[in-house]
This record gives structure tokens, sequence and C-alpha cells, in this order.
């Protein structure tokens, strides 16, 4: 995606350490997942992937989208339109803080 893209880098954060380390690492992941885990390994050696962990409150818009899809809620062109719900999130992320 990122190639066909013409992204020069994509950030992927996640909320769960052990997907990191897997991912990052040479441990063999379970079967199930292990041609995901080689792709994603693939592109952080092409230098064009980066997989940094943050704190799940600072991941809700991923969280929103990951359990709107296993309710099988997640709209069609999600990503390119995305439902006011998550539109909301993401406003309310990019927003300045107030100290």
């Amino acid at each position: 995606m990122a190639t066909a893209s013409h992204l020069d880098s994509v950030i992927i954060e996640s909320d769960n350490q052990e997907v990191i380390k897997l991912a990052i690492s040479e441990q063999v992941p379970p079967w199930e997942t292990l041609a995901i885990f080689l792709d994603i390994r693939h592109l952080a050696r092409q230098g064009n992937l980066q997989l940094p962990w943050t704190p799940r409150s600072n991941n809700r818009a991923a969280h929103w989208v990951a359990q709107a899809h296993a309710r099988n809620e997640l709209p069609v062109g999600w990503a390119s339109h995305p439902p006011l719900a998550l539109d909301e999130i993401v406003m309310h992320d990019a927003s300045p803080v107030s100290l």
C-alpha cells in the first residue's frame, strides 16, 4: 500500500508491545500470522516503515476501527470517508491540548 501510494515513509503505531517486538525481531511468530509478520519485516528492512509503541490512550482511532471491524460495522471506504464517530475522534486527537 505504501509503495502503491508513493509514500516515502509509513508509521504504524500500536499499543501492543508483543506485536511490535515480533515485528522487529527475528523471533518466529505464530504460524497463523507468519505471512503478515514477514511482510512487515520486509517493509521495515526497506527503511520506510516505523513501528513505535504508543499507549492505548493515544491510539483511540485505531481502537475504534478495530472494534468496528470486529462487530462487522466498518463501512467500505472508511479510510477516505470516515464515519462521523471516527472523524470526531481524529479531530479531538488533532486538537491542541489545553494546559
